[in-house]
């Protein structure tokens, strides 16, 4: 039986292999649809081998602000012509402008702001050729229990997390990667944005619980080995934390699945994806979760969740400390997270995108 190409975009695969997006990339590809065939374009080659029966195709490119801009609105539409797709797939905040190949659209980056207070003028180009891509996409797909951006294009869908977060099949990481932990030990996981105003809302509220709790257990930061080796150790600095915040190298995405499954608590201090990442992971693994009190997460976390305010750090570090201490409390988020992800934790990507695909090809 033939089975219909579609092109998945992998630039994240590759530039930000352990980034929420990366995540639910690979869930895409690790649960195609029946009758679909996942094709995915690389600008480099990929650390996590992909399965044999999906396909690749590579286009080398070198990672910056002109090459971002080329790969996503010259490169991947020519590849979707190459390979015959019915469509492009993204996980991106932008999609190509002017592709002949319909943009299906799962927006689950972060809306982060830049290092530097100006962009340059490649970023403002892809910036704004990516929210014209976005007008125009075929589909953006939300999950239907945050779904609150109604319009012509959206697409709900049923929530869905990453399959290795529901039956976990990997080891736990490996001791050489988290050198700071002794076996048995436990931690608080960030596996969120890496833009400046993010971090210092970070490290500042985190320096409120450690300043109160005197030795608490570390703090672990997942998918931002990009970032300049300096800046965590010069905010921690700042901030008078020292010791106890490990910023993770790129790990294979399975173990970066795993540290849900093996931390103590989430932390995220900040906004959603429009997907829900990662509290919905956390939620997903049943885990306890402090996070930002937004929009996103009261739709999202129901009462499986400790919320402060997102511009109070102060705020943020006391509902951490709340959680760390009181056992209690602890247990009551994680039997509510559990109840809450359990809807998810029953559906692939598979079940939720079929549908989907089917009725914007006209598939019946």
């Amino acid at each position: 039986m033939t089975r219909i190409p579609i092109l998945y975009d992998g630039w994240l695969l590759v530039h930000q292999p352990n980034s929420p997006a990366a995540l639910h990339l690979w869930s895409l590809l690790m649960s195609c649809p029946d009758g679909f065939q996942p094709v995915v374009a690389i600008p480099a080659s990929v650390a996590d081998p992909l399965p044999t029966d999906i396909q690749t195709v590579l286009q080398p490119i070198q990672k910056s602000a002109w090459s971002r801009l080329s790969w996503e609105q010259r490169i991947v539409p020519a590849l979707a012509r190459r390979v015959g797709a019915c469509f492009i797939h993204t996980v991106s905040r932008s999609a190509p402008l002017l592709s002949s190949v319909p943009v299906i659209v799962s927006d689950v980056e972060y809306e982060t702001q830049p290092f530097t207070n100006r962009l340059s003028f490649p970023e403002r180009l892809y910036a704004s050729l990516g929210q014209g891509g976005l007008e125009r996409a075929r589909a953006i797909l939300q999950p239907e229990d945050i779904a609150f951006q109604p319009g012509k294009q959206v697409q709900r869908v049923k929530p869905f997390t990453f399959p290795g977060l529901v039956s976990p099949t990997s080891q736990p990481v490996a001791p050489s990667q988290l050198p700071q932990l002794e076996p048995g030990d436990t931690f608080v996981l960030y596996h969120g944005p890496g833009d400046l105003p993010s971090l210092h809302r970070l490290i500042n509220a985190w320096s409120w619980a450690a300043g109160s709790l005197g030795d608490p257990m570390p703090l672990i930061l997942a998918g931002l080995s990009h970032l300049p080796n300096e800046l965590i150790p010069n905010l921690m600095l700042r901030y008078g934390v020292m010791g106890n915040v490990i910023v993770l190298p790129n790990l294979p995405l399975e173990g970066v699945a795993r540290l849900y499954q093996d931390c103590y608590a989430l932390f995220h201090p900040g906004l959603l994806t429009p997907w829900g990442e990662p509290v919905r992971s956390a939620l997903a693994a049943g885990k306890p979760v402090i996070a930002a009190l937004t929009r996103g997460a009261v739709a999202l976390v129901g009462p499986a969740a400790y919320l402060a305010p997102l511009d109070d750090d102060r705020a943020l570090g006391a509902a951490l400390i709340s959680v760390l201490v009181d056992q209690k409390l602890a247990d009551q988020l994680t039997q509510a997270a559990r109840q809450r992800s359990a809807p998810w934790r029953e559906v692939t990507p598979s079940q939720a995108l079929a549908p989907v695909y089917r009725y914007l090809l006209g598939i019946t």
